[in-house]
């Protein structure tokens, strides 16, 4: 695992398209998609061990192995790990009162309850609904502590605190204009951008498949901003069956945006009967909280094209199961920390779809 700050502000395109003397705006998204990192690692370990860009994918390459685990935030500016708070996105099922501000303390997130759709008609795809008593909304880029998220996972809690991730941030906009060989200004070539600086914020990214050195720089985003890594040991320690023997029923959170061949349901879930079957495990799936769905695409450098761009299942998203076969030992051993995505192995390595196993006792 290892720990990366920032020097100075960030960019992170959006995926529309941004041509000088077309387009003069350009937007950035916060939380990066997990693949920037990725990106950021595979290019700092390419850069210290090759040569030329037609390595890349060679016989050679080790970079290739590259695999990302998980993506986590960290506030404090102490170098002391044990000093941080660690984060990670709100689930969708966690709500707060309409019209609340999402940045107010004094207000707690509520667990939504499951209700049976019953004498009703409609065009949802499951049996049973997440609701509520009152008036309610999401929590717009919510994030929550490692504890309060254990916390959920287990089903301790009735309320739970939260914060905003752009609380974390400041978004600093600069204006440009392109020039020609001269130096001279380019007529109708005027730009602006947003650029975003943490506030005490730093990425934990963990990861296998490279040897990266002990600590050294890296490019994060776009125009290659240089940001400080160090390795660190793992302080997130997730790795819990948070599951009892006896349970029935389990959910699946998405700790990273999911990347799904049916859009914003996994492959391994039959769109007819709403039936999971993966291994000796069957479940039937009984409701979900999906978040808005985001867009990825990129540029492949190798051959100089654009990626497809694809619509991916926001981070926090959650399923709820029902289990048919298999124990809860099997369901923690195949979805606990393991990637769901089923577009492309690419993608898996890229650390798309991270699920984590929890409890279910929202009824």
């Amino acid at each position: 695992m290892i720990r990366i700050k920032a020097f100075d502000t960030l960019f992170f395109r959006d995926n529309k398209p941004f041509t000088l003397g077309q387009e003069t705006t350009a937007d950035s998204v916060f939380p990066p998609m997990p693949s920037v990192y990725y990106g950021a690692l595979r290019s700092t370990y390419l850069a210290r061990n090759f040569k030329s860009i037609t390595e890349i994918d060679g016989e050679n390459d080790e970079s290739k192995n590259l695999k990302i685990l998980g993506v986590y935030y960290a506030s404090g500016s102490s170098d002391d790990i044990n000093e941080l708070n660690v984060y990670v996105p709100i689930p969708l099922d966690l709500v707060i009162p309409k019209d609340s501000s999402s940045d107010d303390s004094s207000i707690k997130a509520k667990l939504l309850k499951i209700k049976k759709l019953d004498n009703v008609i409609t065009s949802c795809p499951t049996e049973y609904v997440l609701t509520s008593d009152y008036n309610v909304e999401p929590i717009n880029k919510g994030i929550i502590t490692k504890y309060t998220l254990e916390k959920y996972l287990c089903g301790d809690l009735d309320d739970y605190s939260y914060k905003s991730l752009s609380s974390f941030i400041e978004y600093e906009p600069k204006v440009g204009i392109a020039r020609d060989g001269t130096k001279t200004s380019k007529e109708g070539m005027l730009y602006r951008i947003n650029l975003i600086r943490p506030k005490n914020l730093s990425f934990l990214v963990d990861y296998k498949g490279i040897n990266l050195e002990t600590e050294g720089f890296l490019k994060l985003g776009g125009q290659h901003r240089p940001s400080y890594y160090h390795q660190i040991q793992d302080i997130v320690k997730l790795n819990k069956n948070y599951l009892q023997q006896d349970d029935k029923y389990f959910k699946l959170y998405l700790l990273t945006p999911g990347l799904f061949s049916k859009g914003w349901l996994p492959k391994i879930v039959d769109e007819a009967t709403m039936t999971l079957t993966y291994g000796n495990i069957k479940a039937k799936l009984i409701t979900a909280a999906i978040g808005k769905s985001k867009h990825i695409s990129g540029f492949d450098m190798k051959i100089k094209k654009p990626k497809p761009i694809y619509k991916v299942v926001p981070e926090g998203s959650v399923y709820y199961f029902a289990l048919l076969e298999g124990t809860v030992q099997d369901v923690y051993q195949n979805f606990h920390l393991k990637s769901i995505c089923d577009i492309d192995n690419d993608y898996v390595n890229r650390g798309f779809g991270i699920t984590l196993v929890g409890r279910v006792n929202n009824w």
